[in-house]
């Protein structure tokens, strides 16, 4: 989707805070702001919106939107997404040695190879982090949804 290239150029003019789940880097983050909307990225929030209705079997719909910065050294804590059932994170622009995602349940831990382009889907309330990044730039798009009835 072109979208994706733009959402680099979009995060070299937009306005960050600094959260604090994010050590180190730069987010969009609010709770009801959403990001796809905020920059017309139409047709990327429809492929995500099509992936989960997909993947889960019914309509859903996207809550709220954000991308993350994060240079070298920086990390993603630990957390879990509240007022959500499904979040997901797309790379639109990785470098080599970008962090990946982790996902812990359970005392198990699996770590996701991520790849640029791809949608990762998983439990709002699974715990989810990265390592220290070693990259210059790791973008990720992040994003929040819930089930649609019509």
């Amino acid at each position: 989707v072109l979208e994706l290239k733009e959402i680099k150029k979009i995060s070299e003019t937009v306005s960050f805070n600094h959260h604090n789940l994010v050590k180190d880097g730069l987010s969009t983050y609010t709770t009801h702001r959403c990001f796809l909307t905020d920059f017309n990225l139409n047709q990327l929030h429809k492929r995500i919106l099509s992936t989960l209705e997909y993947f889960l079997g019914h309509p859903m719909a996207i809550s709220n939107s954000w991308i993350n910065v994060m240079g070298s050294g920086a990390k993603v804590n630990p957390h879990i997404h509240r007022n959500s059932f499904y979040s997901g994170a797309i790379y639109p622009d990785l470098e080599d040695n970008s962090a990946n995602i982790i996902f812990e349940n359970n005392n198990q831990i699996f770590e996701a190879d991520i790849k640029s382009n791809y949608i990762y889907l998983f439990p709002s309330n699974l715990l989810h982090y990265t390592e220290e990044n070693k990259s210059s730039n790791r973008i990720v798009l992040s994003f929040n949804a819930f089930k649609h009835y019509e």
